[in-house]
């Protein structure tokens, strides 16, 4: 599965597996979407609907508001559109001058313990 999201716990990892998260442009998580958006592959658990219009202005698509907690299973792939700035006024579109969103592509890969020391 390919979610959309944005942010990320660890509470979503399945024991068994790890994390690699990479930063990205939105340019390029526009070009690894193509072809899978609107999919039965594709999922959004955009929890919040202003963050939800914003994202979806960037990536030329709706992204849809759906707040959900999953749990991610091995070989799931999340993009996340982490908000960093202010608090977003209410029916927000565009961001403020002094905000960001920075995109994290999460791959879970399996078989590998999460060891905490």
């Amino acid at each position: 599965m390919v979610y959309i999201a944005n942010s990320f716990s660890l509470q979503m990892l399945p024991y068994d597996s790890s994390p690699i998260v990479d930063s990205l442009s939105v340019s390029k998580v526009k070009k690894y979407l193509e072809g899978i958006i609107n999919t039965d592959i594709t999922k959004s658990i955009v929890g919040h609907s202003d963050i939800a219009k914003i994202i979806s202005t960037q990536l030329g698509f709706e992204v849809p508001m759906n707040r959900e907690s999953i749990s991610l299973d091995k070989y799931d792939i999340m993009y996340v559109a982490q908000y960093f700035g202010p608090r977003l006024p209410e029916g927000t579109t565009v961001l403020p001058d002094d905000a960001t969103i920075q995109w994290y592509k999460v791959n879970i890969i399996p078989n590998q313990k999460i060891r905490i020391e």
